[in-house]
Order: structure tokens, then C-alpha cells, then sequence
């Protein structure tokens, strides 16, 4: 799964996200940063609360969280939406000795981007290409 950090990363670079059943998301509020949330049916969802769209928990009466603003939270896109999201521009994923490389080329230019896990290597790509300003990305 891809870090918070980078999947902040990617927020901040630009990426639209609409959130979509089985979407992953966290809350980066002190006590939950640690913890992981998913829209599935009646459960979690996108409502507007005086004009701005809320993430609404639903179900759930042991909680004190009753919603958080949408621009709140962050995306944590899985890797088969991170490739999407890559889309042509993505070239292949390699095992290398300290964890995995995801190479990405725009026009001419190849950019590979090494991380521990698959997941930050897609997201280090993309949030690359977003900072090079290669149009809408998000869903």
C-alpha cells in the first residue's frame, strides 16, 4: 500500500481525486494518521454539509467521528490505479536489491523513481509527472 507521505505527495502535486466505492483514504489528524478507511456500501460517504463536501460515517454509533471535510482527507490510491493513472507513460516496474523501480518516460525523457515498496514507486512517479504539469491525471 502506498506510505501517507507519498500519497500526500500526490495531493499536494495536484491529484483530482472522486472518491469511488473501495477507494482508500486516511485522516491525517493526530490519532488517526495511523489508520486506514474504506467507501464501501453505507458505510462512508461524500455528502454536502453547508455548501462543502463531507465524508460521512454512517453505522457507526461507537464513534465520535461523525464527518470529516473531503478536502481533509487523502487518497490512497491502489497500485492498479496508480498504473492507470500513469497510463502510457509508464514503462515497467523492476525488483532491484534495496526494493523496486518504476520508470516512467514523458516525450523523450525516462524518469525512475526507486522506493521500497511498488506502491511509492508508482506514486513517485506520478507525482512527477503532475509537478511537470502533464494535464489531468485524476479521475
Amino acid at each position: 500500500m502506498i506510505s501517507l507521505d507519498v500519497a500526500k505527495e500526490l495531493k499536494e502535486a495536484g491529484l483530482a481525486w472522486e472518491p469511488k466505492l473501495h477507494d482508500i483514504f486516511a485522516i491525517p489528524f493526530s490519532g488517526l494518521e495511523d489508520r486506514r478507511f474504506v467507501f464501501a456500501d453505507l458505510t462512508v460517504d461524500v455528502t454536502p454539509l453547508a455548501g462543502l463536501a463531507t465524508i460521512t460515517f454512517g453505522g457507526s454509533a461507537e464513534w465520535s467521528l461523525d464527518y470529516i471535510f473531503r478536502s481533509d482527507a487523502v487518497w490512497l490510491p491502489s497500485d492498479s490505479q496508480l498504473v492507470e493513472l500513469l497510463d502510457d507513460r509508464f514503462q515497467c516496474l523492476d525488483n532491484t536489491e534495496s526494493g523496486y523501480r518504476c520508470s516512467a518516460t514523458v516525450g523523450a525523457d525516462t524518469f525512475e523513481f526507486e522506493e521500497d515498496n511498488p506502491s511509492d514507486a508508482y506514486g513517485r512517479a506520478l507525482a512527477r509527472l503532475l509537478s511537470l504539469d502533464e494535464g489531468d491525471l485524476g479521475d
